[in-house]
């Protein structure tokens, strides 16, 4: 009997245990670190079957027909041009990586079943150690320093000195007692992610002494920038200033002008005029003697004969302002005086 024999069923069992922990590997996400703008490989094993299909976030990207020559059957737009097989299309390359390709991919065939996670990453560029402050005393000196790396992300930071590591992370601080010594060895700084790893190397003594250095000609220069601001907005305040006042007085000249112009002249006007005398009387019967009619204006007219229009009438000249010739005037007679 099969069952009775002891070889036997101990080897069912053993493959039994072989089968679920094939499935079990099989399950099982195995990771796969790439770098931005390179590529990345998914290795398959024992593939078996006719059909491969690649599906990323849940969604088929690739199916491909197994052989000697893989064939492409289907494939997502974004991938077409950018992905290669290889070891009779057990193999996926993934061209020109983007972060956007980070993910989990699932290789899926008759019988196999394989999961991966791709990780993308930027090469890091070179490590920058600032001095984030330090103090020295007549026995030692202490100085804090920091490593970063820009853009910052997921990587790893250690300080080493004299090629031996003597701290984990970012930041660092380093002490020592005899401070008239130069700094013998330098220490340095190192940042590393899955795909780089990149370092500097600093003094700190010197480091610091040229960072607070520098802060404080900034700090001076800035002071002086500041003031010759501020010099700048008191001289063009002042200068507007002076000439708002002096087109203030300019503007006024000409209206203190126009409001003389505007003034006009009355002279008393009465009710009771002046009596004619004889010369108006004499003149009143000359020749070309035109008669003016008496107005309130009159008087004024008198006063101003230059105002008088063309052509209006103009009195008589009385005979006491004519020039004394000797001779008497033929415009008159002795015999019209009596009338």
């Amino acid at each position: 009997m099969l069952w009775g024999r002891p070889d036997t069923f101990w080897c069912l069992l053993l493959t039994s245990f072989l089968q679920q922990a094939s499935r079990v590997c099989a399950g099982d996400s195995t990771d796969v670190f790439g770098t931005e703008g390179k590529s990345a490989t998914f290795h398959l094993q024992n593939l078996i079957g006719e059909y491969l299909t690649w599906s990323f976030h849940g969604e088929p990207i690739l199916v491909i027909r197994l052989g000697a020559r893989p064939e492409l059957v289907f494939s997502d737009k974004s991938f077409t041009s950018r992905v290669t097989f290889s070891n009779n299309g057990s193999s996926l390359t993934i061209l020109q990586l983007t972060r956007s390709d980070a993910g989990t991919y699932l290789a899926k065939s008759d019988e196999v079943k394989v999961n991966f996670t791709l990780h993308v990453y930027r090469e890091l560029p070179e490590p920058m150690v600032i001095c984030t402050g330090w103090n020295c005393s007549a026995e030692s000196c202490r100085y804090e320093l920091q490593c970063a790396v820009d853009p910052p992300g997921d990587n790893y930071f250690y300080w080493s000195y004299n090629n031996q590591p003597v701290n984990e992370g970012s930041e660092w601080v380093v002490e020592r007692q005899h401070t008239e010594d130069p700094d013998l060895l330098p220490y340095t700084c190192t940042a590393q992610n899955p795909v780089s790893k990149r370092n500097t190397t600093v003094f700190p003594s010197a480091l610091c002494a040229g960072t607070f250095s520098s802060s404080q000609n900034t700090i001076v220069v800035g002071l002086v920038i500041g003031l010759l601001l501020l010099l700048t907005v008191i001289v063009i305040t002042v200068t507007l200033k002076g000439r708002r006042s002096h087109n203030l007085s300019v503007s006024a000249a000409p209206k203190a002008g126009a409001a003389a112009e505007s003034m006009t002249v009355y002279a008393e006007v009465g009710a009771n005029q002046q009596l004619r005398t004889d010369d108006e009387k004499m003149s009143s019967r000359m020749p070309g003697y035109c008669e003016q009619e008496k107005n309130p204006y009159s008087t004024v007219s008198e006063l101003y004969p230059m105002a008088q229009p063309w052509g209006a009438c103009v009195p008589a000249v009385s005979m006491d302002l004519l020039p004394a010739t000797g001779e008497p005037s033929p415009s008159w007679t002795q015999g019209d005086e009596l009338m």
